[in-house]
C-alpha cells in the first residue's frame, strides 16, 4: 500500500509602478493539497520456455485541491475546488524468446501491454491502453515498438477561474443588424471541459557493434496525434458571425432565460457593457462563446537519434564523445474546417532541429565534462511580417572532484557564454521581450556543490 500527502501555500502581494509612483496592488493566493491512497501487487503468474510472465495489478484513490485568491482595486477572482481520481490499472510482461534459448527466430522477444482506468470528478472518465515489443534479432542489436493513447485532464484554471461576459455592439463586428442591436461575448473558464487525448506510436533501433566495443548508436521515429486540445476557438471577432467554422460557438437566438443564466454565472464583474446604453436582453442578438473548448487537434512527428562512444584509456582513465539529435515537425488544427498551421519552428513551439554534442574525461578521482548545445532558427509568425531569430546556442561545463576523506567537490557552469536570447517583437511594455518557450532570463550560471559522505 502506498499512501502520500503533500500541500504547498503561496501568498504575495505585487504592485504595479509609473514613474517611481505605484499606482496598484494585486494580492494573490495559491493554496494546493494532494493526497493519494493506492494498492498494488506483481510478480510472476506462470512460466515459458522463454522466462516468467508477471502481471502487475493496481488501483486507487487521489485527491487534488487548489484555493485561487486574484485581488486588485477593480476586481476579485478566485475558486476554491477539488477533485477526485478513482484509478485502476493492470500491466503484464511476457518473454517470448531468451539468448539461452539459441533460438534461430532471434535472440531475445518480449512483448508489453497495459491498461489504466480512471473516473474524474468534475470531468469525463479515461480509459488507456498500452502496448510494446521488444526484439533483438542478434547480439548488439535491438528493435523496438511502442502503441498507446493518453490523456490530459483540464486544469482547475482552466474550468473554474471564472469567465468574463461582455455586451458589445453588433454593428461593430456584423453586418446586417441594426444599430441598437447587441451580442453577448464570454471568454475564460469553462467547467464543462473533457479531458484531452492522444494516440502515441513510436519505433527505434539501437546498434552495439562488437567489432568496436563502447560504441553505441540508436535511431527512432515518433508520432503523436493530439486531439480535443483545449483552446479558445475564435482567433478574432471581427468576421466571426459570417463564418461557418464558428457556427458551434454562436448561438444566433438566445432566451431571455439563457442569457440570465449567463449573467448570473459571470465572474465577479458581472456583465461588462461595452455598448455605452444600458443592457436590453431584446437588443442581443446572439452569443458568441470563446470560453476554453476541446476543440485543437495537433500533430507531433519526427526522428530522434544519438551515438555514445566510451574510450578506455591507460590507469583506467575513460573519454566519452555524445552527440544526440532530434528532427521534430508539428502542426495544428484550431477547430474542424481549419487550415493546418505550423508549429514546430515558430517562437513559442519547439525549433525543428535540436543538437546537443558533448565529450568528458574521467579518472577514479576526476571527471570534466562539457557539452555544446544548437538550434535551428524560429520564425515570428504571429504577424503578417515575418522574421526570424537563431535558436538556443549555449555551451555547458561541469567538474567533479572526489577528494580523501568521502569529500566531494563540484561546478557546473551553465550558458559558459553568457549568451543572451533574441529580442522578439512584442506589442506592450507587460510582454516578455524574449522567446520565453525556448530561451531563459538567466545568462551565465555557475553553481558549487560540497559534499562529505561517513
Amino acid at each position: 500500500m502506498l499512501t502520500s500527502y503533500a500541500f504547498d501555500r503561496t501568498h504575495f502581494i505585487s504592485g504595479v509602478y509609473a514613474q517611481g509612483v505605484q499606482t496598484s496592488q494585486g494580492d494573490r493566493r495559491y493554496d494546493n493539497s494532494a493526497s493519494s491512497i493506492e494498492i498494488n501487487a506483481d510478480g510472476p503468474v506462470f512460466a515459458l520456455p522463454a522466462g516468467a510472465v508477471r502481471i502487475a495489478i493496481g488501483g486507487g484513490l487521489r485527491r487534488t485541491s487548489l484555493s485561487l485568491l486574484a485581488a486588485s482595486a477593480a476586481s476579485t477572482t478566485g475558486f476554491d475546488t477539488h477533485r477526485y481520481n478513482r484509478f485502476g490499472y493492470i500491466e503484464t510482461f511476457i518473454p517470448l524468446l531468451a539468448p539461452g534459448q539459441a533460438s534461430a527466430l532471434g535472440r531475445s522477444l518480449s512483448i508489453t501491454g497495459a491498461f489504466r482506468y480512471e473516473a474524474n470528478s468534475g470531468t469525463a472518465s479515461a480509459a488507456v491502453p498500452k502496448a510494446g515489443i521488444i526484439y533483438a534479432p542478434v547480439e548488439g542489436v535491438t528493435l523496438k515498438a511502442s502503441w498507446g493513447r493518453s490523456f490530459r485532464l483540464p486544469t482547475f484554471y482552466e474550468q473554474y477561474n471564472g469567465y468574463a461576459l461582455v455586451l458589445l455592439p453588433a454593428s461593430s463586428y456584423a453586418s446586417g443588424y441594426p444599430a441598437s442591436s447587441t451580442f453577448l461575448y464570454l471568454a475564460g473558464s469553462n467547467a464543462n471541459l473533457k479531458p484531452e487525448r492522444s494516440e502515441n506510436w513510436t519505433v527505434s533501433g539501437e546498434i552495439k557493434p562488437q567489432g568496436l566495443p563502447g560504441l553505441t548508436a540508436t535511431l527512432g521515429y515518433f508520432h503523436f496525434n493530439y486531439r480535443n486540445r483545449i483552446a479558445t476557438p475564435i482567433s478574432s471577432i471581427t468576421g466571426a458571425f459570417s463564418n461557418d467554422l464558428y457556427a458551434s460557438f454562436l448561438d444566433p437566438d438566445p432566451s431571455q432565460t439563457f442569457q440570465d443564466s449567463l449573467i448570473a454565472g459571470a465572474n465577479s464583474r458581472g456583465l461588462q457593457n461595452g455598448t455605452g446604453a444600458a443592457y436590453d436582453g431584446d437588443t442581443v442578438v446572439a452569443v458568441l462563446d470563446n470560453r476554453y473548448q476541446n476543440v485543437a487537434r495537433e500533430i507531433y512527428r519526427g526522428l530522434t537519434g544519438s551515438v555514445r562512444y566510451t574510450m578506455v584509456l591507460p590507469q583506467g582513465a575513460k573519454l566519452g564523445l555524445t552527440l544526440d539529435g532530434v528532427w521534430i515537425d508539428s502542426d495544428r488544427q484550431l477547430i474542424a474546417g481549419a487550415s493546418m498551421v505550423q508549429l514546430a519552428g515558430t517562437l513559442f513551439n519547439p525549433p525543428h532541429i535540436r543538437v546537443r554534442g558533448g565529450i568528458s574525461y574521467s579518472t577514479r578521482q576526476f571527471s570534466l565534462s562539457g557539452f555544446a548545445n544548437l538550434a535551428s532558427k524560429l520564425t515570428d509568425t504571429r504577424t503578417s511580417t515575418r522574421y526570424s531569430i537563431h535558436g538556443p546556442r549555449t555551451i555547458d561545463l561541469a567538474a567533479l572532484f572526489h577528494a580523501s576523506g568521502g569529500l566531494d567537490l563540484g561546478m557546473t557552469v551553465n550558458n559558459l557564454l553568457n549568451a543572451k536570447p533574441p529580442t522578439i517583437v512584442t506589442s506592450s511594455g507587460y510582454d516578455t521581450p524574449f522567446d520565453s518557450t525556448n530561451f531563459s532570463a538567466i545568462g551565465r550560471f555557475i553553481s558549487v556543490r560540497i559534499r562529505k559522505s561517513w
